[in-house]
């Protein structure tokens, strides 16, 4: 489907088949796309504000530049997908699966990622302030340069995350596994 610059806020998009689709600066805000596939999906520069995401496949999709701010993204498959500079703020990535996902120098300013998987994901330069990550696998991500500062990293897995340069002002890491950072 090619859907550029498509006005479909408010939309009711759940359980659809998206797949490859063109969705470049389509506007999506408060949009339904609750188990959708979105897999391979081009949604770069697109708005999803406080879109409904829970449960969606968007697996190796470019969400580069996107505004996801104050989506619901939980249990959502993002694995291999690029978020490069997406605006996440205030977000909610509770237990989604960002395994390989690009997310450098993406926005996460207290941005929900309890129980997420970011295991090898690359977040150089994100800012990931006042995040939660309680209890998430980051293992073997790449946090270099990022600005954990306030975040909540408790229980967190960061074995063999390369956290080099990166903020942890005030950070809290109780329990964390920081072995071969």
């Amino acid at each position: 489907a090619i859907l550029i610059e498509a006005n479909l806020s408010s939309a009711n998009l759940s359980i659809a088949n998206l797949v490859a689709a063109n969705l470049t600066e389509a506007i999506l805000s408060h949009a339904n796309l609750i188990g959708s596939d979105l897999s391979r999906a081009n949604l770069q520069r697109a708005v999803l504000n406080d879109a409904n995401l829970i449960g969606t496949t968007l697996r190796g999709a470019n969400l580069k530049r996107a505004d996801l701010s104050a989506a619901k993204l939980n249990r959502t498959n993002l694995s291999e997908a690029n978020l490069s500079a997406a605006n996440l703020i205030s977000a909610d990535l509770g237990e989604a699966n960002l395994y390989e996902a690009e997310l450098i120098e993406a926005y996460l300013y207290k941005t929900n990622c309890y129980k997420a998987n970011l295991s090898e994901a690359h977040l150089g330069g994100a800012y990931l302030f006042q995040a939660n990550l309680s209890k998430a696998q980051i293992s073997r991500a790449n946090l270099r340069w990022a600005n954990l500062s306030f975040a909540n990293l408790a229980d967190a897995n960061l074995l063999g995350a390369n956290l080099r340069g990166a903020n942890l002002h005030k950070a809290n890491l109780q329990g964390a596994n920081l072995q071969k950072t």
